[in-house]
């Protein structure tokens, strides 16, 4: 399980939260407070949201034991680095009133030495696709599904893919693509699941399903994204590619951000790729 790790910078104690906090990761955090608050004699206590892709808004009793402790004690409390979604899923709750979110200055570096940016990812624009794969597939197929933490995808680490629906993003904040992708038999159990009809073998019927559950996650995703982010995401068709071992490649340098899922058919896993 991803934990939280702690950095000192200054007169601030950072708190950098993993990519997934769900009831587990709030219970593992309860049970190491005590021993995080010894460390904490820094005026200032910052919680970053930065790798935060998947947020438990009911399960956060963990975070508000430590900030009211630390409020009590006066030392500033402040959230940095969250995206819209997982603001606007905070501001719903009764909670809120715990969380003051601010930007916080990079230090700048003293080695003046230009160095080669890092990949970045923006979570604002996976969390919708996220949101929306899990709902359609629960709602439309009657699988049970739970996402896994992200990660990058490089050479080491691609999974298997047999049936893949790609979608172009167009707007004028970012370009990019995004994949829905599967094993034959894992689509094939989904399918099953979704119509109540059994298949040994995926046909251009079943193939069209794909498509269209991409066209369906597509379409949730997109209307978050133009109302949260005030993008312009047009509607899009997707590109079907089937096969064995297919290879999905990107016509970006940008980093490709594999979310991987596990549901009641099986394994699956999404592809989304963003640039500037």
């Amino acid at each position: 399980m991803n934990t939280c790790t702690t950095e000192i910078k200054g007169d601030l104690f950072i708190l950098h939260l993993p990519d997934s906090w769900k009831k587990e990761t709030n219970n593992l955090f309860t049970l190491e407070t005590p021993g995080l608050l010894e460390q904490i004699t820094q005026s200032t206590f910052v919680i970053d949201f930065t790798k935060v892709v998947i947020f438990d808004v009911s399960s956060i009793s963990g975070l508000i034991s430590v900030i009211r402790t630390l409020q009590k004690s006066n030392k500033n409390v402040i959230c940095t680095n969250a995206g819209p979604f997982i603001q606007k899923k905070i501001l719903a709750t009764h909670m809120h009133k715990y969380f003051e979110f601010a930007t916080i200055s990079p230090t700048p570096s003293k080695n003046n030495v230009a160095q080669k940016p890092k990949a970045k990812v923006d979570v604002r624009i996976i969390n919708p696709f996220i949101e929306a794969a899990l709902s359609t597939l629960q709602i439309q197929c009657n699988v049970e599904i739970t996402s896994k933490p992200p990660f990058l995808k490089n050479a080491n680490n691609q999974l298997p893919v047999e049936i893949a629906g790609v979608i172009s993003l167009i707007c004028d904040q970012f370009k990019g693509s995004t994949s829905l992708c599967f094993t034959n038999q894992v689509f094939l159990n989904i399918y099953e699941a979704m119509v109540g009809e059994r298949h040994s073998d995926v046909t251009g019927e079943i193939q069209d399903a794909a498509s269209e559950l991409l066209n369906i996650i597509y379409g949730t995703a997109k209307t978050t994204l133009n109302t949260q982010l005030q993008t312009n995401l047009k509607p899009a068709l997707p590109t079907l590619l089937t096969g064995e071992k297919i290879r999905i490649h990107q016509k970006t340098d940008a980093p490709v951000i594999v979310v991987p899922f596990d549901s009641s058919a099986g394994p699956f896993h999404i592809e989304i790729c963003t640039d500037d």
